[in-house]
């Protein structure tokens, strides 16, 4: 939304509509710089607060969905509007800007420019246009002449394409919003938490949108553990994830903050983590044979070569047979597991059982033991579909501003006119950026003359 001012409007007189239509005066609007100010910081304040809120630590729910609020999307497409129309607004200018320079000046617009200088010589004029033609080609500059009123007025230019730096960098904007919409509409953000050996189904977890059933799995959590630094306090979350897939186990991985697990677009990080209570599960079958499982409070599986699933449903640490779910202490004095056993969706069974007592079924028997501390895991869930688009936009905008650093416009003009024997040239120079580089130029081309 910057203009090179000076530059530019050497080249363009810039036409005003006055016109008082309602395409003119909407133009006119979203074309203002103030509004695309306002909208971003608007949409920075909202974003920085939707990023502060934190779930509900037992549902996992946010307060507020902010990002999928239309409100918010409203703000993001008026924003894209913005620059979409700042960017077009300007095109006209820069593809001026980019063809042949303005050659006819005069002298009192030069001795105005900041990088000025009167040279006389006794050397005849051609002699001397000559050299200028020279000197600046061999800077790199086009070269264009005209005679006009017995005067000769030399322009050139250089870095023509680096008007395109600017709003090429709009454009990325424009793409990076898009590309942010897309995935705030097309993705889904959601938190929930789960326990050591609980299976998660992908779909059904709330604020899940824009997800087909047949992309949909499962998320089990094999594994949830916290590691302490020298001074006693927590470094870092750890939770082993198996992704399950039609009852195959389709890939694992250890994640930790900022290192997710990605499966069909969909992205699990590690967000927070809580103490609960684990239980060894041990199952005997027919014959006799055992095996154990790991099993937190809250989490559920399945058991060997059985259609069945047990979920750890709540540790009562007191159980009172006449009041079962009212524990008569927080002291383990006679600690009960609540179990629920499941085929598929069908629940078959639910009851208490006290620790180390086998609750037997037609495949065998469970009981459970060995209480001991584990943590449940709170992963955030996100898809955004937009990422790669906003990755592109991030690309032109390097590439926008690789062409704003590398290539500056710069002008030099000079005006000869030869008079009783002495040749007289006026030159001046203008660029709005790295005035440095011009005034180099200018003082090599000023020296060639002197020569």
């Amino acid at each position: 939304m910057t203009r090179e001012k000076d530059d530019l409007e050497l080249d363009i007189d810039l036409e005003e509509n006055t016109g008082k239509d309602i395409v003119a005066e909407v133009w006119k609007f979203f074309s203002s710089m103030k509004l695309g100010l306002f909208l971003l910081l608007i949409i920075s304040v909202a974003s920085i607060a939707g990023t502060l809120m934190k779930p509900d630590p037992q549902t996992g729910e946010l307060p507020y969905n902010l990002y999928g609020s239309y409100w918010y999307r409203g703000l993001l497409g008026l924003l894209c509007l913005n620059l979409l129309v700042c960017s077009l607004n300007r095109w006209k200018l820069i593809t001026k800007a980019m063809g042949e320079p303005r050659i006819v000046v005069s002298e009192n617009f030069l001795k105005k420019l900041k990088n000025y200088t009167l040279v006389k010589d006794k050397t005849d004029a051609s002699t001397l246009e000559e050299v200028l033609k020279e000197s600046l080609a061999a800077k790199g500059y086009r070269v264009f002449i005209e005679e006009k009123n017995d005067k000769t007025i030399i322009a050139a230019d250089k870095g023509r394409f680096g008007v395109l730096g600017s709003f090429i960098t709009h454009i990325s904007f424009v793409i990076i919003t898009l590309g942010t919409i897309y995935g705030n509409i097309g993705g889904f953000e959601t938190y929930f938490n789960a326990a050591q050996g609980q299976v998660v189904d992908i779909i059904s977890l709330p604020d899940v949108q824009n997800f087909s059933p047949e992309d949909n799995f499962q998320i089990r959590i094999d594994k949830a553990w916290q590691e302490y630094g020298a001074n006693g306090q927590v470094s870092d979350y750890f939770s082993e994830l198996t992704v399950m897939q039609n009852g195959q186990e389709v890939k694992s991985k250890k994640i930790e903050v900022n290192d997710p697990l990605v499966h069909n677009g969909v992205k699990f990080y590690q967000s927070s983590m809580g103490p609960v209570v684990e239980a060894t599960m041990k199952y005997t079958d027919k014959e006799g044979k055992e095996t154990s499982q790991v099993i937190a409070e809250g989490g559920a599986v399945n058991i060997p070569g059985t259609d069945l699933t047990v979920v750890f449903s709540r540790f009562n640490p007191d159980y009172d047979p006449n009041n079962p779910m009212q524990p008569r202490s927080n002291q383990p004095n006679n600690p009960a597991v609540l179990y629920e056993l499941h085929r598929g969706q069908v629940m078959v069974d639910r009851n208490f059982t006290i620790l180390e007592k086998d609750v037997k079924f037609e495949q065998g028997s469970i009981s459970f033991g060995n209480l001991q501390q584990g943590y449940f895991t709170g992963l955030s869930v996100r898809k955004d579909p937009g990422v790669p688009i906003v990755w592109l936009g991030c690309g032109i905008m390097i590439l926008g501003m690789l062409i704003s650093l590398f290539w500056q416009h710069r002008k030099i003009w000079a005006i000869v006119t030869e008079s009783k024997g002495l040749t007289t040239i006026e030159m001046g120079g203008i660029t709005e950026k790295n005035k440095l580089g011009l005034e180099n130029d200018f003082n090599a081309v000023v020296d060639s003359l002197k020569a």
